[in-house]
């Protein structure tokens, strides 16, 4: 958590209108600034986040993803968008 005497230092994002409408929403609700809500954002996300994958898994993983390609519509047919997307998700441990 930051403290009133930590030094900060400017960055620039890019939003949407919808987030840009949300965090100012915030801000006001809570009367807080954007920039406050920002780093709170990214504090808390980042915290939560798990360490990325060192090289060698990754590695595997691209190699095992490579040994399958064209497998499964030879023998099961086309995939739909869905259920690409679901392996997707299965394979990288995404939760959405």
């Amino acid at each position: 958590m930051r403290t009133m005497s930590a030094v900060t230092h400017p960055t620039s994002v890019r939003l949407s209108k919808e987030a840009l409408a949300l965090l100012d929403e915030r801000a006001r609700e809570t009367k807080r600034s954007r920039s406050f809500l920002v780093e709170q954002a990214i504090r808390k996300h980042l915290a939560g986040a798990p360490e990325p994958a060192d090289a060698a898994e990754t590695a595997r993983k691209i190699e095992r993803l490579r040994a399958f390609r064209g497998v499964g519509s030879k023998h099961h047919g086309p995939l739909s968008a869905d259920d690409v997307s679901a392996i997707r998700r299965e394979f990288s441990g995404d939760d959405e």
